[in-house]
């Protein structure tokens, strides 16, 4: 199916709303795989500056998201270790 430039930028822009909103509020992040769209045409210049300003937003959420991963990361690396200890997991399913 093909798509105009018009459309696929509102969908790039909707994806960084969304994605930015959850960053914003602190829950997951989830955003489907970008799927390269089927437009037949090159970019038309009059859309070339909402085309670039939206990938710097995709710059500056990638950088944010990476910050944000590494906090996580280091968040978790500070919890406590336990050992397991012999027996531990186990579940007698004998009646």
């Amino acid at each position: 199916m093909t798509t105009s430039w018009e459309d696929t930028l509102d969908e790039c822009e909707a994806r960084l709303d969304a994605a930015d909103a959850a960053l914003a509020e602190g829950r997951p992040v989830a955003v489907d795989p970008f799927v390269e769209p089927e437009v037949a045409n090159p970019i038309p210049a009059e859309l070339e500056a909402r085309a670039r300003t939206l990938a710097a937003r995709t710059d500056d959420l990638g950088a944010r998201l990476a910050v944000e991963l590494e906090r996580v990361r280091s968040d978790v690396r500070r919890l406590p270790r336990f050992r397991r200890s012999p027996g531990t997991g186990h579940i007698d399913t004998r009646v």
